[in-house]
C-alpha cells in the first residue's frame, strides 16, 4: 500500500476529492493489533495487551483526481484472495463512453475501453493486493444527451 500510495495513487489521495465509494460484499477478517502505550519516559508495543477488530477484507475508496479522472482504489488486507460484483459509477460525468485502465501491484494495463457506466464489474484481487482503476471518459466522448 506504501508504494502505490506514493506512486499511481498519489494524485488522488493528496489532491483529490474523496467521494462516496461503491457498495461491495466481501468477506469479514478479524484483525489483532498491540496497544502501542505512550508514557513521559518511553513508547512501546505492549503485546500483552492485544485488541481485535472485525472488518471487510478489501477496503476501498474513490477519488476524483485533479485532472478530473476518477481513482476507485481496492486494497485486500487479507492473507486470501478475494473475490467482488462492484458498479463502476461515472459519478455525474454524463458522458457516453469512459475508459478505464487497472493498476494492479504497480503492474497497468489497459482494461476497458469505450464502455458505457455505470457498468458491473467483477473484480478478483490476489492477497494483500492493491488495485487502482482510472477512469476516464473516452477519447471524443460526448456527453450523453449530444449522441441523440
Amino acid at each position: 500500500m506504501v508504494r502505490a500510495a506514493a506512486h499511481e495513487c498519489w494524485p488522488y489521495l493528496m489532491f483529490g476529492e474523496m467521494l462516496r465509494p461503491p457498495e461491495i460484499q466481501v468477506p469479514q477478517i478479524t484483525a489483532s493489533y498491540c496497544k502501542f502505550v505512550l508514557d513521559e519516559r518511553q513508547h512501546y508495543v505492549d503485546p500483552k495487551q492485544r485488541h481485535e477488530v472485525r472488518d471487510d477484507a478489501v477496503q476501498q475508496a474513490v477519488w476524483r483526481g485533479p485532472d478530473g479522472s476518477l481513482g476507485c482504489v481496492f486494497v485486500n488486507v487479507s492473507e486470501e484472495a478475494v473475490e467482488f460484483e462492484v458498479t463502476l459509477s461515472d459519478y455525474g460525468w454524463d458522458r457516453a463512453a469512459y475508459d478505464v485502465d487497472r493498476v494492479t501491484n504497480g503492474e497497468s494495463e489497459e482494461w476497458l475501453r469505450g464502455v458505457a457506466l455505470p457498468r458491473g464489474e467483477r473484480l478478483e484481487l490476489g492477497a494483500l493486493t492493491v488495485v487502482l482503476l482510472r477512469v476516464r471518459p473516452h477519447e471524443g466522448s460526448k456527453h450523453r444527451s449530444d449522441t441523440g
